[in-house]
């Protein structure tokens, strides 16, 4: 009714086999297949998502303003969590070309932020 809310359920199945891939409920037109019908289902993709603003070193201050741009020594070094996100994460998952990579930073330094694109070869960044 007017100013109430409209809920939508979504059903989502996941196919039990290859052979499930052909059946309608996972037909969408114009989509990309279930990642268990693809080719290459027996070798996993993964999304890595970076979301945020790397942290400062301790007695600095800035402004949340990305007009602004500040030094990258004002801020920690990304390629340290790099190293720990390759080791921890990537090697053991199959190695960094499994990985796609999306960076979303507030960090207000291009120098920064280059360096981010530099190591983690973002698919999409801001």
């Amino acid at each position: 009714g007017a100013g109430g809310s409209t809920s939508v359920s979504l059903e989502y199945k996941l196919p039990r086999s290859r052979s499930d891939c052909t059946k309608p409920f996972l037909k969408v037109p114009e989509s990309p297949p279930h990642p268990a019908c693809a080719s290459t289902a027996a070798e996993p993709r993964f999304a890595l998502v970076l979301y945020s603003m790397l942290s400062l070193k301790h007695h600095f201050q800035v402004a949340w303003d990305m007009d602004k741009n500040y030094k990258a020594s004002l801020f920690v070094d990304p390629a340290v969590v790099y190293v720990h996100f390759v080791k921890f994460l990537m090697i053991p998952s199959g190695g960094a070309t499994r990985f796609d990579t999306f960076i979303h930073t507030a960090t207000p330094s291009k120098q920064v932020r280059d360096r981010l694109a530099q190591l983690y070869q973002p698919l999409g960044s801001n």
